[in-house]
Protein backbone atom coordinates (compact mmCIF):
# COMPACT_ATOMS: atom_id res chain seq x y z
CA UNK A 1 0.00 0.00 0.00
CA UNK A 2 2.78 2.45 0.89
CA UNK A 3 4.62 1.71 -2.39
CA UNK A 4 1.43 2.24 -4.41
CA UNK A 5 0.72 5.56 -2.68
CA UNK A 6 4.34 6.69 -3.08
CA UNK A 7 4.33 5.81 -6.80
CA UNK A 8 1.05 7.68 -7.25
CA UNK A 9 2.36 10.77 -5.45
CA UNK A 10 5.59 10.72 -7.45
CA UNK A 11 3.55 10.47 -10.66
CA UNK A 12 1.42 13.43 -9.61
CA UNK A 13 4.51 15.50 -8.83
CA UNK A 14 6.00 14.69 -12.23
CA UNK A 15 2.75 15.49 -13.99
CA UNK A 16 2.63 18.91 -12.34
CA UNK A 17 5.97 20.14 -13.65
CA UNK A 18 7.94 20.41 -16.86
CA UNK A 19 11.46 19.10 -16.48
CA UNK A 20 14.54 20.36 -18.29
CA UNK A 21 15.39 23.21 -20.61
CA UNK A 22 17.45 23.62 -23.74
CA UNK A 23 17.12 26.51 -26.22
CA UNK A 24 15.79 25.97 -29.74
CA UNK A 25 12.56 23.96 -29.49
CA UNK A 26 13.71 21.33 -27.03
CA UNK A 27 10.79 18.96 -26.46
CA UNK A 28 9.70 16.91 -23.49
CA UNK A 29 6.54 14.88 -22.90
CA UNK A 30 4.28 15.39 -19.91
CA UNK A 31 1.49 13.09 -18.88
CA UNK A 32 -0.88 12.87 -15.97
CA UNK A 33 -0.40 9.84 -13.74
CA UNK A 34 -2.80 6.97 -14.50
CA UNK A 35 -5.75 6.66 -12.17
CA UNK A 36 -5.19 4.20 -9.34
CA UNK A 37 -7.54 2.98 -6.65
CA UNK A 38 -6.02 3.85 -3.29
CA UNK A 39 -8.37 3.63 -0.33
CA UNK A 40 -8.36 6.96 1.49
CA UNK A 41 -5.57 8.29 -0.74
CA UNK A 42 -5.40 11.21 -3.15
CA UNK A 43 -7.50 11.27 -6.30
CA UNK A 44 -6.41 12.13 -9.82
CA UNK A 45 -7.63 15.60 -10.77
CA UNK A 46 -7.51 15.22 -14.57
CA UNK A 47 -6.16 12.98 -17.29
CA UNK A 48 -4.03 14.81 -19.88
CA UNK A 49 -0.90 14.68 -22.01
CA UNK A 50 1.25 17.56 -23.30
CA UNK A 51 4.46 17.99 -25.26
CA UNK A 52 6.56 20.97 -24.18
CA UNK A 53 8.63 22.89 -26.72
CA UNK A 54 10.97 25.63 -25.51
CA UNK A 55 11.66 28.06 -28.36
CA UNK A 56 13.68 30.52 -26.30
CA UNK A 57 14.38 31.36 -22.70
CA UNK A 58 10.96 33.05 -22.56
CA UNK A 59 8.65 31.17 -24.99
CA UNK A 60 7.00 27.80 -24.37
CA UNK A 61 4.62 26.00 -26.76
CA UNK A 62 2.41 23.19 -25.38
CA UNK A 63 0.23 21.08 -27.70
CA UNK A 64 -2.00 19.23 -25.19
CA UNK A 65 -4.78 16.67 -25.16
CA UNK A 66 -7.15 16.64 -22.19
CA UNK A 67 -8.96 13.32 -21.76
CA UNK A 68 -10.99 14.19 -18.66
CA UNK A 69 -11.23 17.04 -16.19
CA UNK A 70 -9.53 20.31 -17.04
CA UNK A 71 -6.10 21.96 -16.99
CA UNK A 72 -4.45 25.38 -16.86
CA UNK A 73 -0.83 26.00 -17.81
CA UNK A 74 1.44 28.58 -16.23
CA UNK A 75 4.86 30.10 -16.73
CA UNK A 76 6.92 31.89 -14.08
CA UNK A 77 9.02 34.79 -15.35
CA UNK A 78 12.07 36.56 -13.94
CA UNK A 79 9.95 39.66 -13.19
CA UNK A 80 8.39 37.63 -10.34
CA UNK A 81 5.02 37.16 -12.06
CA UNK A 82 3.23 33.84 -12.78
CA UNK A 83 1.23 34.02 -16.02
CA UNK A 84 -1.66 31.52 -16.15
CA UNK A 85 -3.73 30.51 -19.16
CA UNK A 86 -6.65 30.47 -19.37
CA UNK A 87 -7.31 33.15 -16.76
CA UNK A 88 -9.99 33.38 -14.10
CA UNK A 89 -11.83 30.23 -13.10
CA UNK A 90 -11.80 28.81 -16.67
CA UNK A 91 -10.03 25.49 -17.38
CA UNK A 92 -9.29 23.83 -20.72
CA UNK A 93 -11.59 20.78 -20.85
CA UNK A 94 -11.63 17.61 -22.96
CA UNK A 95 -10.10 18.03 -26.40
CA UNK A 96 -6.90 19.16 -28.08
CA UNK A 97 -5.35 22.52 -27.18
CA UNK A 98 -2.37 24.50 -28.45
CA UNK A 99 -1.04 26.64 -25.60
CA UNK A 100 1.67 29.27 -26.00
CA UNK A 101 3.15 30.93 -22.91
CA UNK A 102 5.44 33.95 -23.30
CA UNK A 103 7.32 35.99 -20.72
CA UNK A 104 7.43 39.77 -21.31
CA UNK A 105 10.33 41.28 -23.22
CA UNK A 106 13.46 41.55 -21.07
CA UNK A 107 12.48 38.65 -18.81
CA UNK A 108 13.18 34.91 -18.94
CA UNK A 109 11.30 31.78 -17.89
CA UNK A 110 12.12 30.64 -14.35
CA UNK A 111 9.57 27.82 -14.04
CA UNK A 112 6.37 26.34 -15.43
CA UNK A 113 3.67 23.83 -14.63
CA UNK A 114 -0.01 22.94 -14.64
CA UNK A 115 -3.10 23.14 -12.46
CA UNK A 116 -5.85 20.55 -12.91
CA UNK A 117 -9.41 19.89 -11.75
CA UNK A 118 -11.58 16.79 -11.90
Amino acid sequence: MKKTLRALLMGLALAASVIGFAPGAQASTLQAAPAAAVAGGPTIQASWSCNAYFYSNAVQYLPCTVYSGGIKAYINCSNGVRYITPGGNVYLGSGSWNITLVCPSGTVRTGQGFYSIG
